[in-house]
């Protein structure tokens, strides 16, 4: 019943633990019967760069393995991202730039 508290806390703190990054999950849901987990409200902030919009968001992202592969030793697993946002930005004005209107 800890497992999922367990699992957010030990995510929480490895996201946080990578150099120039903050973030964390909000919730975690274990499926062991499917042999998945889903992790809830994924954000990660770069942190100094002066933007204020996440590196990486996400609703929901929902990862499986297949038993049956486990079982001859092999990993196949499967990975569904929901409402994913990345963005990739460099601090600039936009001086210059030559935008189109």
């Amino acid at each position: 019943m800890y497992l999922p508290y367990w699992v957010k806390d030990y995510v929480n703190k490895e996201i946080n633990a990578l150099e120039g990054h903050s973030g964390g999950i909000s919730d975690v849901d274990i499926h062991l019967w499917r042999g998945a987990y889903s992790i809830h409200g994924l954000n990660i902030v770069k942190t100094g760069s002066g933007i204020d919009e996440p590196f990486v968001a996400a609703d929901t992202i929902d990862l499986s393995v297949e038993w049956r592969a486990l079982w001859y030793g092999k990993v196949v697993a499967e990975l569904d991202f929901y409402k994913v946002d990345l963005i990739f930005a460099k601090s600039q004005t936009g001086e210059g730039a030559g935008w189109v209107r």
